[in-house]
């Protein structure tokens, strides 16, 4: 399906600042690295299989804390599968160790266009994160892979953390386990970078998942 049809079918129900977000990393897609590419086709493979067998589809994104990559990509692939209109997806995250959701990760994707509205306060605040006025929102906090309303069955686990001084969870349940690394912005936190590292990661995990739920379409 072409770029201007996914424009004119989908994406009008975003918000106007996230919708222009949306359209520039869809104009960039083509420079995704292949062996970016090569990772995410497993993850894509896996969603097919499970569309032709009528079963929901559920991605687990994991990391270390629950507080930068995780959450960005639970949040960018829960907007990718709404913008490609792929049916039946639900995203989760959750981490090695529950912290909390870093103001940084929160700033970036306001940076973005999404609304991150703060719902409960604490030492591990809960956020509510839309992307549309016509879409369910997301409830954003740092928790661990033992919490019982992740999904139990018929999912797939996406590992986020870099394989350098970080330890992954092990995910019980899941189907299969697919990783897909980035370079944790929090080696910027305190210092005149961190906007723009905070940028860089969501804007990376953006596209790539913006590119594997436009595989689905196909």
């Amino acid at each position: 399906m072409s770029h201007a049809m996914i424009s004119t079918e989908k994406r009008h129900r975003l918000y106007p600042p996230l919708q222009q977000y949306v359209e520039a990393c869809l104009a960039e897609l083509n420079s995704i690295p292949e062996q970016r590419k090569q990772l995410l086709e497993p993850i894509a493979a896996y969603l097919k299989q499970q569309m032709q067998h009528r079963r929901k589809l559920q991605l687990l994104f994991a990391c270390t804390h629950n507080s930068r990559r995780s959450m960005f990509s639970q949040l960018w692939a829960q907007t990718a599968a709404y913008v490609m209109g792929v049916k039946n997806f639900k995203s989760f995250s959750a981490g090695l160790h529950a912290t909390a959701l870093h103001p940084n990760t929160v700033a970036a994707l306001q940076r973005a266009g999404f609304k991150v509205t703060t719902t409960m306060e604490g030492h591990n605040p809960i956020y509510n994160a839309s992307y549309s006025p016509t879409a369910p929102s997301l409830l954003l906090y740092s928790k661990t892979i033992e919490k019982g309303f992740l999904p139990q069955g018929h999912f797939a686990a996406v590992l986020t953390c870099s394989q350098e001084g970080e330890s992954c969870p092990f995910i019980p349940g899941a189907d299969a386990s697919f990783p897909l690394t980035y370079t944790d912005p929090a080696t910027a936190d305190n210092t005149p970078q961190a906007d723009e590292a905070y940028d860089a990661v969501s804007r990376q995990i953006a596209m790539e998942l913006l590119w594997l739920f436009q595989q689905l379409r196909a």
